[in-house]
């Protein structure tokens, strides 16, 4: 299974931040396949905007994806896709620059807006 999460180590398996692709350097990765958008391109496409709008969003390649578990020599046959190698997102002043919450909040909440009324509702219980 080739999609989720890649963390970058070093040889003592401590993280290690790498530009990747001309990304900017992280040591948190994700490895995504786009495979309901059959054009490969939206989430792409809409981070590109947001990004060229001065506005953030993940950093985002194309990559083709060999997987080979064995020693054997590489071939078609580990061929795994195409895929897109994306910024992790996380809280960071590279990234989303929000301060952490200083206290949490526990249970149920939910945030929606109605089909038959354009004003937003919220409703909750605190445990």
């Amino acid at each position: 299974m080739v999609p989720g999460a890649v963390k970058l180590v070093n040889e003592l398996e401590d993280a290690q931040k790498v530009s990747i692709l001309g990304m900017p350097k992280e040591s948190d990765w994700v490895l995504y396949g786009p495979y309901p958008d059959k054009t490969f391109m939206r989430d792409v496409l809409a981070y590109e905007l947001s990004n060229k709008m001065g506005r953030w969003a993940p950093h985002t390649r194309f990559v083709e994806v060999f997987v080979n578990e064995g020693a054997t020599k590489l071939g078609m046959e580990n061929y795994a896709g195409v895929y897109v190698l994306e910024e992790k997102i996380t809280r960071d002043k590279n990234r989303v620059n929000i301060a952490r919450l200083r206290s949490v909040v526990r249970g149920h909440f939910s945030l929606g807006r109605s089909q038959y009324n354009s004003t937003p509702f919220w409703s909750g219980s605190r445990r």
